[in-house]
């Protein structure tokens, strides 16, 4: 079930690298291409006990990505910094066979946030799915708190500066911020987070045979409809919670049992930048982990004694919500994050605030796909949000 969702969110991220790639080959010069070499020696933030316990301080990786950039041929390559778009692969090594060797295959958007083609300072971010990881056991691996499943989701921010000693020659030296975690599918799920400075070499296959900059005077941004855009959502998802082993016979805290997660948002965006929407939002959630117990019985017609989960009220299961929403539109995806504050507050698992931290996916029919985490406390995953909406614009006004 796990590899079928991260499948999916593999699925909902492609579409920018493969629209990319038509774009470039439908146009008289072909978009660059290129591919690049990434080495990384950095150190374990030590946000978990097992991570300070066990002495896990470091870890070295290594990742090779393929990417699409942009021709400089349109108002939108400068606005939103000559983006580039790509997959890649990502092996890390901590040293511990507690942990494993984490394999991840990734997809990225990376773009310029000052610069030139001969020197700048950019911004990537990558998103995917890691497996290979040495898990969580209670017999075979009862330590590891940090991560609780065989496969996880990835994470990642990079800056760094770059230059170019040779036409086709890129070095990128900057530094950059991993996260793993299974958005508490499975506990324990404390994660795992790096940071580490990094060199990069990148090659261009195909680079371009004008600078982007001659051409950047011949373009210009239209006026921009001011507007709000109606975002309705529905999210299914699933996660696990711990249980106390006081008095219940439990032999462990982490009981095998997923809980149905159901949810649905409304949010009103104001749009009056080309680059970001803001507005509030609301969200409820029906959680059936809310008020749920689970104690060690035996099972009479075998004689053996398992975990039996009991759920709680209804009324324990349903919280609702409001939030203040951002969301930073990019070329085929946006980021966005919600800080909110639950007005119901029905599961007893649950904080009062809460935040949310997504990726989302638009199509020209307004119909888009989004993954996001949802948290409180500002790192304690509840649970992964996989969710399917609609956008419904209205107009406002038109500026300049």
């Amino acid at each position: 079930m796990m590899s079928i969702r991260y499948f999916f969110l593999f699925l909902l991220l492609l579409p920018p690298l493969v629209q990319a790639q038509e774009v470039s080959d439908s146009a008289q010069a072909k978009s660059p291409l290129f591919i690049s070499a990434q080495a990384n020696k950095g150190v374990v933030l030590p946000t978990n006990d097992f991570v300070k316990n066990e002495g896990i301080s470091s870890f070295s990786a290594f990742s090779l990505k393929f990417c699409v950039a942009s021709k400089g041929t349109s108002w939108q390559d400068f606005a939103y910094g000559l983006p580039y778009f790509g997959v890649g692969l990502y092996t890390a090594n901590f040293g511990d066979t507690r942990l494993g060797n984490p394999l991840s295959l990734f997809l990225l958007q990376g773009a310029r946030i000052f610069g030139n083609h001969s020197f700048s300072f950019n911004y990537e971010f990558h998103l995917g799915y890691s497996t290979n990881w040495n898990h969580y056991d209670r017999f075979e691996n009862p330590h590891n708190i940090a991560i609780g499943s065989k496969e996880n989701i990835h994470a990642a921010a990079n800056v760094y500066f770059s230059f170019q000693p040779l036409r086709r020659l890129n070095m990128n030296i900057g530094c950059g911020f991993n996260h793993f975690s299974n958005g508490a599918m499975r506990l324990p799920n404390k994660g795992m987070n790096l940071v580490s400075p990094f060199v990069e070499l990148r090659y261009v296959i195909n680079p371009l045979q004008h600078s982007p900059e001659n051409t950047k005077q011949a373009f210009s941004r239209p006026p921009l409809e001011k507007r709000i855009d109606h975002d309705f959502a529905l999210t299914v998802s699933s996660r696990q919670i711990t249980f106390s082993r006081y008095n219940t016979g439990l032999g462990s805290e982490y009981v095998d049992y997923n809980f149905r997660v159901l949810g649905a948002s409304y949010a009103p965006l104001f749009v009056n930048h080309f680059a970001f929407k803001w507005g509030p939002s609301v969200e409820i959630v029906y959680d059936e982990s809310g008020g749920a117990s689970a104690r060690r019985e035996l099972l009479e017609s075998d004689g053996k004694y398992y975990d039996r989960v009991y759920l709680g009220s209804v009324r324990e299961r349903i919280d609702a919500g409001i939030s203040a929403k951002g969301e930073a539109v990019m070329p085929h995806f946006s980021i966005f994050a919600n800080f909110g504050c639950e007005i119901l507050l029905g599961n007893p698992n649950n904080k009062r605030l809460y935040q949310i931290i997504g990726v989302k996916l638009p199509s020209a029919n307004g119909f888009f796909g989004s993954f996001a985490i949802r948290a409180h406390r500002f790192g304690k995953a509840q649970f992964i949000m996989w969710s399917v909406g609609y956008t419904l614009p209205t107009q406002w006004s038109t500026i300049k």
